[in-house]
């Protein structure tokens, strides 16, 4: 330890009130105030200062380790969760394609007159034609299921999906 005389403190006393006068406010005393005295060594004030900034980068820090990456399995399941739902919404739209195929198919029918059964026939021949040309230019490459009016399914190729026309 080294000695420190009452000049030195007179000294650095008086350093300190003239630093207090520059930045001292109008409701601040006209004395400085006196210097804390710590009797702890200096290995215990430097340590307690270096966990006080620990703590505070600590603190900065805290939200950003909450937040990890996906991992593989993680990604994996998210896929498969996406594919799934992608095949639910496809085929929700198909059955929903499919039975307003049949809607139209049926209001169709219902409006030809009975009466001649070669009209009737003409007349779903008719429907089918346009039915095929609307879905072939409307969903190429997909494969379509059509029951012609002899009762036989007549397929043709569009997107291995399968469209089925009840008459």
């Amino acid at each position: 330890m080294n000695f420190v005389s009452e000049t030195d403190v007179a000294e650095q006393r008086k350093t300190r009130q003239e630093e207090w006068e520059r930045v001292r406010k109008a409701d601040d005393p006209k004395e400085a105030p006196e210097a804390e005295y710590d009797p702890r060594c200096l290995f215990d004030q430097l340590q307690e200062h270096k966990d006080k900034k620990q703590e505070e980068f600590d603190e900065k820090i805290k939200f950003k380790n909450q937040f990890r990456g996906i991992d593989s399995e993680e990604a994996d399941f998210l896929t498969d969760m996406a594919n799934r739902a992608n095949k639910l919404a496809k085929q929700k739209r198909l059955d929903e394609e499919n039975e307003i195929i049949k809607l139209q198919n049926n209001v169709v029918v219902v409006s030809t007159p009975s009466s001649d059964p070669t009209s009737s026939l003409l007349a779903r021949k008719k429907n089918e034609e346009k039915l095929n040309q609307a879905l072939q230019s409307k969903n190429k490459n997909k494969k379509i299921s059509v029951r012609t009016p002899q009762g036989s399914n007549k397929e043709e190729e569009h997107d291995d999906v399968r469209w089925e026309k009840f008459t």
